[in-house]
């Protein structure tokens, strides 16, 4: 099974999500109401079939950079993805 996360509403991506093996979305609850996940959204995404699992994040903070992170590519195949030191 594919699983991905995302900050963005995913309804209108839903068939082509499902059609490539994705069987689980991970969606935000948040302060900040652009990358909230709404009732609507998780309705579609479970009459499409797909799972959900939720994380609370209100920032990113601190954005990870080779200055306070070290380089994680298991999880980031371009190599540029980061974990704390």
């Amino acid at each position: 099974m594919i699983v991905i996360d995302t900050n963005n509403n995913v309804s209108a991506y839903l068939k082509y999500l499902k059609d490539r093996g994705v069987g689980a979305i991970g969606r935000y609850y948040s302060s900040s109401a652009w990358k909230r996940i709404t009732k609507q959204e998780a309705l579609n995404i479970t009459k499409a079939g797909i799972k959900i699992f939720v994380v609370f994040e209100n920032d990113g903070d601190p954005t990870l950079t080779p200055d306070n992170g070290v380089p994680w590519p298991d999880c980031c195949p371009t190599g540029k993805g980061y974990r704390p030191a």
